[in-house]
């Protein structure tokens, strides 16, 4: 009987390696692992705030400041190819919506008006400053259940449409309402004709 409580005390508590994100986690941050392979990290900075940073491949950096984890104010890349000396590339911009970027809830739409500002520079020396003022929508679906490294999370399915000044493009998300932050995963790009996808396969504490 005690050997027969015991096993099934371990079957409730689930996998003995899954190491399981929880609000808690937030301020230390998370490890997230994409479909490709590339690992980048999450935290929480300020309340509703959060630090996203993406792994682009070698010499690429993607970082997002992100309201709710999902609504960009301020985004940093760069491109620094390894072994490759003068030649690179950086900007920093920021994105600033009309209206207040609400708690995503299921079935809902926001749509509103972002500006985007800032500037990029590279290896040549010329600084181009960036303005661009898009008509965009933030879609969110019906709540479900994912698996991730033997742990069960609940999340919706976050869709962002951009559209204006030579730009048609679909950014999607997976959003996580209990630790407050989403990983993209798809990007369709109608003007450049061109889309990528890059699921999500592993989350766990990064500490």
């Amino acid at each position: 009987m005690g050997r027969l409580y015991a096993l099934l005390v371990a079957l409730a508590a689930g996998p003995a390696s899954a190491q399981c994100v929880t609000p808690a986690d937030m301020a230390a941050g998370a490890v997230f692992t994409r479909a490709n392979g590339d690992r980048g990290t999450v935290a929480a900075i300020a309340p509703d705030l959060v630090r996203i940073a993406y792994s682009a491949g070698a010499g690429q950096s993607d970082q997002r400041i992100a309201r709710h984890g999902l609504y960009v104010e301020r985004q940093a890349v760069g491109s620094f190819p390894p072994d490759v000396i003068g030649v690179w590339y950086e900007a920093e911009i920021d994105y600033s919506y009309a209206g207040r970027p609400p708690l995503p809830r299921a079935g809902e739409v926001w749509r509103t008006t972002v500006r985007v500002s800032g500037e990029s520079s590279d290896h040549s020396g010329m600084v181009t400053n960036l303005a661009a003022t898009l008509a965009a929508s933030f879609a969110f679906t019906e709540p479900r259940q994912v698996t991730l490294g033997g742990c069960a999370y609940d999340v919706l399915t976050a869709t962002v449409t951009l559209r204006g000044e030579g730009r048609d493009e679909d950014r999607r998300s997976v959003w996580f309402p209990a630790l407050g932050f989403g990983i993209e995963t798809q990007v369709t790009d109608r003007a450049a004709g061109r889309a990528w996808t890059n699921g999500l396969t592993g989350l766990t504490p990064a500490s």
